[in-house]
């Protein structure tokens, strides 16, 4: 999958079979602590948080390259780890004048399906980016406490700035 291609580093094996490749995270540390910790199996996801995710990345990014879907993932969920808003999907989703698609109606004119769905489990489990916070279209926001990060399809993606 792109998600795979765009987040993993291809290394080339040296054995006599030099089509064969491995893919690797590229988040060395989240696999030094998976290691560290024992962690084996990989963590179930909420299948509801899944559902209403894809439904809001479609309402907001249908129609864009699969980057620009992972990115508006990605938005909802740096915000559910950042004490900044709310600490669950379906609160940063809902919450008053953030997601337009969601308080006027383009919601119900979404229908997801299973590509989707696994972009959406994709960027659960792995990031593509962990400082997105913000993104609108037409351009950047005009505030001195966020910085500009993506502009991918019609969306521009912001950061809060460090203090």
């Amino acid at each position: 999958m792109l998600t795979a291609l765009i987040t993993s580093i291809m290394l080339f094996s040296t054995d006599p079979l030099p089509d064969t490749y491995i893919l690797l995270p590229t988040n060395p540390s989240r696999i030094a602590q998976e290691i560290e910790l024992g962690i084996e199996e990989e963590e179930e996801l909420n299948e509801d948080d899944v559902e209403l995710l894809s439904l809001l990345v479609l309402a907001e990014a249908e129609g864009e390259c699969d980057l620009g879907k992972m990115l508006v993932a990605d938005v909802v969920l740096n915000r559910v780890d950042s004490e900044l808003f709310p600490n669950t999907i379906k609160e940063v989703v809902y919450e008053k004048n953030q997601f337009s698609s969601m308080h006027n109606g383009r919601w119900k004119k979404v229908i997801v399906d299973e590509e989707t769905r696994e972009l959406v489990r994709d960027e659960m489990r792995d990031r593509f980016c962990d400082k997105a916070m913000y993104f609108k279209q037409n351009g950047y926001f005009k505030s001195s406490k966020l910085t500009d990060l993506y502009h991918v399809g019609g969306h521009y993606f912001s950061a809060q700035k460090e203090e």
